[in-house]
């Protein structure tokens, strides 16, 4: 695969990140993520990092040792991805492989697998706990649940992890989104604070904006 200087030296800082973090949220990984698969497209994106994983090996000392790189890539894009699916099979059933091509999300995916730590070869543990890591939301419940005075559990299946589009320090995320929500963080950014405090609203205090994926309608 032909990578341009630019795709070349992100996915060598996107890399060091994969090989040596412990998966703590960072802002500038999310980003650098975002703007990577932007520009390789995310067929490729898998195909690329291991690609320039293999030159750091051969070429950088630093990356003797590229164990928990090579271990997370195989994680995230062949069992973590796929067991999400899996595990959401009928609550996102709606959504097609495409719909899911969500950086930020993607990106949440790698930084729970690293949370989950060595070994890496106990990939059950791994996979389980990231999708359980994943899975802290859980949304819209109807009215008549809400209010009928009887305490109920949720349904093992019923959290998701929302998509996010928008992630503090890291920007908006690429797709069919971006544009809208870049017009809507600008309109925001220009209403007077005295109308934003009124709706107990404070942009600064904005970490993340996200889609939840149950109702996403590709109609």
């Amino acid at each position: 695969m032909n990578l341009s200087q630019f795709d070349v030296t992100t996915a060598q800082e996107l890399l060091g990140y994969l090989n040596f973090s412990g998966g703590r949220p960072d802002a500038s990984f999310e980003r650098l993520f975002n703007e990577f698969i932007s520009s390789v497209s995310w067929p490729k994106t898998a195909e690329a990092l291991r690609q320039v994983l293999a030159q750091l090996h051969e070429s950088t000392p630093a990356f003797a040792d590229v164990a928990q790189a090579s271990a997370v890539l195989t994680l995230v894009f062949d069992e973590a991805m796929p067991a999400y699916r899996l595990h959401h099979r009928d609550l996102l059933a709606h959504l097609s492989d495409a719909e899911f091509e969500q950086p930020f999300f993607l990106a949440k995916v790698f930084e729970a697998v690293l949370e989950q730590g060595a070994p890496w070869g106990d990939r059950d543990r791994i996979v389980r706990r990231a999708i359980h890591r994943l899975n802290d939301f859980v949304g819209y419940r109807p009215v008549a649940v809400l209010e009928n005075g009887r305490k109920m559990d949720l349904y093992p299946h019923e959290r998701v992890r929302p998509w996010p589009l928008y992630l503090r320090n890291a920007g908006v995320a690429h797709g069919p989104y971006q544009d809208l929500v870049q017009r809507a963080l600008a309109l925001l950014a220009e209403v007077p604070e005295e109308m934003l405090s009124d709706a107990y609203f404070d942009f600064a205090q904005l970490d993340e904006l996200s889609l939840d994926p149950r109702a996403h309608d590709h109609s």
